[in-house]
């Protein structure tokens, strides 16, 4: 199953975090996710994937300039968006994002 991944920088990666967003939940949010960054899923999927308060943003239906609405740091939106009814993809050991 595709997956829309979650982009780690300037931040280690708690084991118990996803690596990643489903792609049918990334498809569901694509309207806000495409607005903030004005580019496709499939381009920022390739990039990388989008920051955990990016992610945030878009799964939230928040502008990125809505700077008062977003967690103040990557690991505070981890932190906060785990509850949420997300299909996360979680890492597995030797298996792509893609399989």
């Amino acid at each position: 199953m595709k997956v829309f991944p979650i982009l780690y920088q300037g931040i280690k990666r708690k084991p118990e975090w996803p690596v990643g967003v489903k792609w049918h939940d990334a498809q569901y949010h694509k309207f806000g996710i495409e607005q903030n960054h004005g580019q496709s899923l499939d381009a920022l999927a390739e990039r990388g994937g989008l920051s955990p308060r990016e992610l945030f943003a878009g799964l939230a239906g928040i502008k990125l300039n809505d700077l008062a609405a977003l967690p103040a740091t990557d690991a505070d939106a981890m932190e906060e968006m785990q509850n949420w009814p997300v299909d996360w993809e979680y890492a597995r050991s030797s298996q792509s994002l893609d399989a």
